[in-house]
């Protein structure tokens, strides 16, 4: 049995192998996740919406009044129509398998940088909580991320040998990337700028290589030309951000507010400085969290490595860093997923390090740190509060079957499973005046707001079920007397 075993583990060497493990490992933890997260993403549930409508009745119009970049939804429609499933559990699968790409991707471009066994950086790589945290979450960063490094590996690829089917698949799944999203181009840019500076470049590759940008960026300025959705203003808004002395204005005035609201009069000149570093902040904090325990791994002994893969990260984490930056001081905000394409950029310089560390150390060490891999994958996958908001799908599956009651809901999650569709608001919606006998009203309210809607109400309805899973909120479903 252990001869089996040990032969089983060698053969993890063979990249393709290692790749199909790492497929399954992946599409375990996707398992995982779902499981122990039975409430899906909001997002999800708006494109899931949309979608499921353009499958059913060719409707366009609310996707592209609700998104400016809709071709996504339009892909996931596409997968509708043509699943035997249901759109929620197509949609699932689509999300396992395009996160099961990544990761396979990301072992596959960690795979040229060390001589570690295929098994320790197949365990690296799935405690990464970058993309165990999202696993359960319908994004559509995740085909952005696919396609990402996807172009990042046929370049790779067209370095070491230059052949034109790995530039048409480095520049095909940048466009593939950049329809779901259009920050995806700034992929493009990072590996031009790498092209400069890689050790083995050739001009006769780098022509091959800035001739069909060109060509994409001709293709891309002729679709905006044509084009009557929204997706103009998409470009248009990324091209103002652009725009130094308009968001040097609206930053200084930003700061102001800052000033005004909270800083003491002294600090009037610094409102502005401030609010920029406070916010330059969240970057490093996020990056850190997702990195999880692997960031520790930065503080193992350097790795002097060189080439064109090294090069290539350093400029592509560089530049989403500016991109970051760019959108943080134009929007004031930042959501953790925008910086999980840094995290993986960092990741190989991290993996270096620690596949180094470990094949100089000792047994103890060697123990120490697959046992951490493991509980890392397992621990980020495995969502520890999911079963607190399980009351909203529960709430929803019950009102589904009892849908010959006029019903209403003021939450867009519990609407989505009670299939009457995704809605989300900017107010929360007032209880209704005036409401059919008979009718059920699914109220969504903190935990200690129930008792209080109940006693509001007393005189008009009565209390038919109660959904409270141990969370924050609880769904009140009432009935009309």
């Amino acid at each position: 049995m252990l001869t089996m075993i040990n032969k089983f583990i060698s053969s993890v060497e063979r990249p393709v192998l290692l790749v199909i493990m790492t497929v399954i490992g992946s599409l375990a933890f996707s398992l995982l996740a779902f499981l122990s997260d039975p409430v899906l993403n909001r997002d999800g549930m708006l494109y899931i919406d949309l979608a499921s409508q353009i499958a059913t009745s060719g409707m366009e119009g609310g996707v592209t009044e609700t998104f400016n970049w809709p071709f996504f939804s339009w892909f996931l429609a596409g997968l509708i129509k043509m699943s035997p499933w249901s759109p929620l559990m197509t949609s699932m699968l689509m999300t396992a398998f395009f996160s099961a790409g990544v990761t396979a991707l990301m072992v596959l471009l960690m795979y040229r940088l060390s001589q570690a066994p295929g098994w320790l950086l197949l365990l690296f790589v799935l405690a990464l909580p970058a993309l165990n945290e999202y696993r359960s979450s319908v994004l559509r960063d995740w085909p952005a991320w696919f396609f990402s490094l996807l172009a990042i590996y046929a370049w790779l690829r067209y370095v070491d040998r230059a052949s034109v089917r790995w530039l048409l698949l480095c520049f095909g799944s940048i466009a593939f990337g950049v329809l779901c999203r259009l920050e995806v181009g700034a992929v493009a840019v990072g590996l031009a700028l790498a092209g400069l500076f890689v050790p083995e470049r050739s001009w006769k590759k780098l022509i091959g290589f800035y001739v069909m940008p060109a060509v994409g960026v001709l293709g891309l300025l002729l679709f905006l030309a044509i084009s009557d959705s929204g997706a103009v203003d998409r470009v248009t808004h990324y091209a103002n951000a652009l725009n130094v002395a308009d968001r040097y204005q609206e930053f200084n005035h930003y700061g102001d507010l800052l000033t005004g609201a909270v800083l003491n009069k002294f600090s009037d000149n610094y409102g502005s400085q401030i609010l920029f570093w406070g916010l330059m902040t969240i970057i490093p904090s996020k990056l850190f969290m997702l990195l999880g325990v692997l960031v520790l791994a930065a503080f193992l002994r350097p790795v002097d490595w060189n080439g064109s893969d090294r090069t290539t990260y350093q400029a592509l984490f560089y530049l989403w860093l500016a991109v970051l930056v760019i959108f943080l001081v134009t929007n004031l905000f930042l959501s953790s997923r925008y910086v999980v394409f840094a995290a993986l950029m960092i990741l190989p310089f991290l993996w270096v390090r620690f596949s180094q560390a470990f094949l100089g150390g000792d047994a103890v060490l060697k123990r120490v740190s697959i046992t951490i891999l493991v509980l890392s994958g397992l621990a980020t996958s495995i969502s520890s509060t999911g079963y607190e908001k399980s009351a909203l799908k529960d709430a929803g599956d019950w009102l589904a079957v009892r849908s010959d009651h006029v019903v209403y809901i003021n939450d867009g999650q519990v609407s989505f499973y009670a299939d009457q569709g995704y809605f989300s608001y900017d107010m929360e919606p007032a209880f209704p005046e005036t409401i059919a006998p008979g009718s059920l009203l699914a109220w969504r309210v903190e935990r200690g707001e129930a008792e209080g809607l109940l006693a509001a109400h007393r005189y008009r309805f009565s209390l038919e079920k109660m959904f409270d899973s141990g969370g924050e909120d609880v769904v009140v479903v009432l009935a009309r007397k």
